[in-house]
């Protein structure tokens, strides 16, 4: 941590004044008017600087320290390095080593060199009462610094997570909208199609039927038989990759072969590339397999083909035969195809306010877990004021025994 071994101030109100100031709790006593005041402000304006002080304190500043004083800082930083703080009022603050080297690339000017503040009376007490006030949040967040950033990197992770379900639950709920108007874009299809009178299933209609149904079937069977070879191309691709991986392997040189240690993987080599070679087989006939259940599903294809092309002449057949057919069924067969396409739709509504419950139940989760997580901070901001006020009372009674005795 930073220390702060000697407060020396020249010129002003405490002239060629230079205290030591030990670990622990310090008490300055003295009368009013003996410059207890000054030499809280003088320290405070070593660490933090002049820029943006309110005007009772530069006014006090400049009364007490004038524009030729200055104030000398003697610490310690965390990484153990001596450093020599001077800064006076009309001159600009300047940065020593231990021995005296000066210390470039500093920004002294903005208070961000020293990790430290100071309060006077006044401001204590203020903080002191304060509850929720910005700046004894501040200082208490300083005392954890490394906890409160992994809570707040957690909180950020958390946030993220919610600002993605919240993406997720508006996509959901516009498509939850487009398929509303979709499907009142159907109408009353169902009453449509149950108000029709059944059409008779004998003689040539149930035929035209049957083959347009089968029609339906042959293009069914026509992606799925696609679909496998797909696959099986899939899986062979997948073979041959695996064994040139596998290849590439067997090449790898493991040890150095300036190494001695090239004498312990040679005894070991055939036994890998034993190994590896029955790996190769092994895919080599798997991809042999694919090929021979490849052929044979090409030739189911085919097979497929010709029995497509024989019932697709049937249904040509059919179609021109009852090319004039009764107005009704075509109507009905409409009607049916619609509502075939409307259940399709309302199934897919239905999944997708599933899947919105799914996502508002997730959001409740995260929403919870986030708001835990925030307790935290009002947790440990409780916990080091506890502390904070426990080691008050300790060192209080610490000054007052030695007093006493």
């Amino acid at each position: 941590m930073w220390t702060i071994e000697q407060l020396e101030i020249n010129g002003g109100f405490l002239p060629g004044l230079k205290i030591p100031l030990p670990h622990g709790l310090i008490c300055i006593i003295g009368p009013r008017g003996s410059g207890k005041s000054t030499l809280a402000e003088a320290l405070r304006f070593a660490v933090k600087g002049a820029v943006g002080v309110s005007k009772k304190r530069l006014d006090l500043l400049q009364a007490n320290v004038g524009n030729n004083g200055l104030v000398t800082l003697t610490l310690t930083t965390d990484a153990g390095l001596k450093h020599t703080l001077r800064r006076g009022l009309k001159q600009p603050a300047v940065l020593l080593t231990g021995e005296g080297r000066p210390v470039s690339g500093v920004d002294l000017d903005r208070g961000t060199y020293l990790p430290v503040d100071a309060y006077n009376g006044d401001e204590i007490e203020s903080i002191a009462d304060q509850v929720l006030g910005e700046t004894r949040r501040t200082l208490l967040d300083e005392l954890r610094g490394p906890e409160l950033s992994a809570i707040h990197l957690s909180l950020g992770e958390h946030r993220r997570a919610l600002d993605a379900n919240a993406d997720q639950i508006r996509a959901a709920r516009r498509t939850i909208g487009d398929l509303a108007e979709r499907i009142e874009e159907f109408g009353d299809v169902r009453a449509r199609l149950a108000a029709l009178e059944p059409v008779e299933e004998t003689g040539p209609a149930t035929a035209h039927n049957k083959a347009l149904k089968q029609q339906q079937r042959n293009a069914k069977e026509k992606k799925r038989i696609e679909d496998f070879l797909q696959t099986l191309q899939s899986l062979k691709n997948e073979a041959e990759n695996l064994k040139s991986r596998i290849d590439q392997a067997r090449a790898a040189q493991i040890a150095e072969e300036d190494s001695p240690n090239l004498e312990v993987l040679q005894r070991r080599q055939p036994e890998v590339q034993k190994s590896l070679s029955s790996a190769v087989k092994h895919l080599t006939n798997a991809g042999a397999a694919i090929d021979a259940a490849a052929a044979t599903a090409g030739q189911v294809r085919a097979d497929f083909a010709e029995v497509h092309a024989k019932q697709t002449a049937e249904f040509t057949e059919l179609q021109k035969v009852h090319a004039q057919a009764d107005a009704r069924s075509r109507e009905r067969l409409e009607l049916q195809q619609r509502v075939a396409r409307l259940e399709e739709t309302e199934a897919e509504q239905a999944r997708e306010k599933e899947r919105l419950a799914q996502l508002l139940a997730g959001r409740r989760t995260l929403k919870a877990r986030f708001l835990l997580e925030r307790e935290q901070i009002s947790a440990l901001r409780d916990t080091v004021a506890g502390e904070l006020t426990r080691e008050g009372r300790a060192e209080q009674l610490a000054v007052t025994g030695s007093a006493t005795s």
